[in-house]
């Protein structure tokens, strides 16, 4: 006898996307995923409940959800093969004395650096990729785009090398 646990279903897996790429920010990336770019209107019911009995019982905070389900996903999507990319976490206090700065996730990926950031916003505002140039000081890393992953609807470019992007792009 044996136990096996499959995983649940990605939402690209459900809404039958065929686009099978890790994401990374970079043009390449989004350009091919906007192909198929489906809207997943039951994200916030499925990532508040998922396959969770007990959390039909009880009351969650959405953005603890919404955070927790961005980074657990960055952190298991694999393309179907052994491929491992470093995730990481940033904070410290290189910008601002008086406090500590952040980056909800760095992705490492062929010598770049990528910030991403996650906001329940649906009107992201430049600002919030603020920490992004300490990535700069790394020197044998490039910094790579910048997202801010949020509630917007579409595809939006904050500056030049930060992009506004909505959940469906992962």
């Amino acid at each position: 006898m044996s136990v096996t646990e499959l995983s649940g279903l990605s939402l690209s897996e459900i809404h039958g996307v065929k686009f099978n790429q890790h994401f990374v920010p970079t043009e390449n990336y989004l350009s091919g995923r906007e192909k198929e770019l489906k809207p997943y209107n039951d994200l916030w019911e499925i990532i508040h409940k998922g396959s969770y009995p007990e959390l039909y019982d009880i009351d969650r905070d959405w953005q603890e959800y919404y955070s927790s389900y961005v980074s657990t996903y960055r952190d298991t999507t694999n393309e179907g093969k052994d491929y491992k990319f470093n995730i990481f976490y940033y904070r410290g206090k290189d910008k601002n004395a008086s406090g500590e700065n952040e980056i909800d996730l760095v992705i490492e990926e062929d010598g770049y650096l990528y910030p991403i950031e996650i906001k329940m916003t649906g009107n992201p505002k430049a600002n919030m990729g603020a920490t992004n140039p300490v990535l700069d000081k790394i020197k044998e890393k490039g910094r790579g785009m910048g997202v801010i992953l949020c509630l917007i609807d579409k595809k939006t470019y904050l500056r030049e090398n930060l992009v506004a992007l909505p959940i469906e792009y992962v």
